[in-house]
């Protein structure tokens, strides 16, 4: 969900301004989730949603990616770059009152930091000249 739809879900349960820098245009994509025909493949079924939702950042010009995660899934997320904000965790009550934390990825720079750390992710992101 872009700026236009907030609140986002997240936002029930903590506030962004607490989260993220005052001039940003945030998405929350939270809930990523893969059909059980195609969970055996999941990671690539994950990127390829990645893969749009940086095109879709890159032609709405969002800042920074939220995403709110069971911790034990939070690793995979920091390897895409996205960092844990400490101290922010919330249990949702309509996913069994189990703990989420809270993954932000500012997306101002991603395309050097792809670039300078992560090389295999770099081809997820648009290439277009203005984020080159």
């Amino acid at each position: 969900m872009g700026p236009a739809q907030r609140p986002f879900e997240i936002e029930t349960f903590r506030s962004l301004d607490e989260i993220l820098p005052l001039e940003h245009r945030a998405a929350e994509i939270s809930r990523f989730c893969a059909l059980p025909a195609f969970r055996s493949i999941s990671s690539l079924v994950h990127l390829a949603a990645f893969k749009f939702a940086f095109g879709l950042a890159d032609c709405e010009g969002f800042s920074h990616f939220v995403i709110w995660s069971k911790p034990i899934l939070a690793p995979i997320y920091r390897y895409l770059l996205f960092e844990t904000i400490r101290d922010v965790q919330f249990e949702h009550p309509g996913l069994g009152n189990e703990r989420h934390a809270v993954l932000v990825l500012d997306l101002r720079d991603i395309v050097t930091r792809y670039r300078q750390t992560r090389p295999a992710l770099w081809s997820l992101l648009p290439q277009s000249e203005e984020r080159s």
